[in-house]
């Protein structure tokens, strides 16, 4: 799993991992929150409370993989700016947030892929990895 949080002076636009299409995609309204780094320490819950859009993406190379856009405090609209029922191709805009603080969180399958070394390393340390876009977050 990666999880990714955004800041408000982040890009926050979205794009998909590998070529592929979307075999399911769902929709979960819900409260928006913050999720700031201390909010997200004193409510472990507070992903499932806010909007969620949810998509089961067949990729080329990694197998798999469900991606939940999480809409928080000034940031309730998630925009899928690419059409569902389209193949995508790595590097597409998949969508974006319209303000604010936002996260992605991708779930892989078992053994398809794992995240890199640095990310892994910092996480263990309690460090968050700051990442631009074109930047190798995970390998198969």
């Amino acid at each position: 799993m990666i999880f990714a949080r955004l800041a408000p002076v982040d890009y926050h636009r979205f794009h998909y991992p590998d070529q592929g299409k979307t075999v399911d995609s769902d929709r979960i309204g819900g409260r928006l929150w913050t999720i700031n780094w201390r909010a997200l320490q004193n409510k472990p819950d507070i992903l499932f409370g806010n909007e969620r859009h949810v998509q089961i993406l067949e990729t080329r190379h990694f197998g798999r993989l469900g991606c939940a856009e999480i809409g928080a405090m000034t940031a309730g609209r998630v925009v899928q700016s690419h059409p569902l029922d389209k193949p995508f191709k790595r590097g597409d805009e998949k969508g974006y947030f319209a303000f604010g603080g936002s996260a992605i969180v991708v779930f892989g399958e078992p053994g398809a892929w794992r995240p890199c070394r640095d990310i892994l390393k910092n996480t263990a340390d309690g460090i968050e990895t700051f990442l631009q876009l074109g930047e190798l977050v995970a390998e198969t």
